[in-house]
């Protein structure tokens, strides 16, 4: 498929536009399409899950996390919830915590019990620190989420945007130049075979000529 020239180019152009266009997809386009669906609110937070233990005793609120080749740790877990709907766990940040299980995980991802006693005390004081705490919330009219943040960088997906648009115009404008190529060098071909036969048909017909005047 990419073994000529212009399809090789045709190729390369194609790859381009569907890596950036995957890119703007998931980090602009997607976000971008609920991101003024959410408004700015007060919630008041009514309950805080931390863990109380360390994960060797009991591993509720505690979150899986890489710490490294084939290494692999736990992070304390806080969970907030509010008035607003006290089903619903606030996550961090908009569309980028979209999937996450806490509100917060605590500290760095450490294989050390030391530092997970440390972090676990961290993470109780700082949730603590939240409860019946009113912050600023967002959440759209269906409350699909809660988030404590809101906000996308709009200069860099536009940017970002752009430069898949113009590698789309590229693509196809290299395609349509790879079209008219081929067409005419098929044409060529073509009207060089019909002058081939058209000469070799005078020839064959010269030469009955000539055997005819030699009988």
């Amino acid at each position: 498929m990419c073994n000529s020239e212009g399809s090789f180019v045709v190729c390369i152009s194609f790859t381009m536009f569907i890596i950036f266009f995957l890119i703007s997809l998931l980090t602009f386009i997607l976000p971008l399409s609920e991101y003024y669906d959410y408004d700015l609110h007060k919630c008041n937070i009514t309950t805080v899950l931390a863990p109380n233990t360390v994960p060797m005793i009991d591993k509720n609120l505690w979150d899986s996390c890489d710490c490294g080749r084939r290494c692999v740790s736990l992070k304390p877990c806080i969970k907030l919830y509010s008035n607003i709907d006290p089903d619903i766990m606030i996550k961090e940040k908009y569309y980028e915590s979209k999937y996450d299980d806490c509100t917060f995980t605590y500290g760095n991802c450490e294989n050390d019990l030391e530092y997970m006693i440390s972090s676990l005390n961290e993470s109780k004081k700082m949730a603590i620190s939240y409860v019946n705490k009113t912050v600023d919330c967002y959440y759209n009219v269906n409350m699909d989420n809660i988030y404590l943040e809101k906000s996308m960088d709009l200069v860099w997906g536009y940017i970002w945007l752009s430069i898949t648009t113009l590698l789309f115009i590229l693509f196809c404008t290299v395609l349509l130049k790879v079209y008219i190529f081929t067409n005419n060098k098929n044409k060529n071909k073509f009207s060089n075979k019909e002058e081939a036969d058209t000469d070799e048909r005078y020839h064959d017909f010269k030469m009955k000529q000539f055997e005819s005047h030699l009988v």
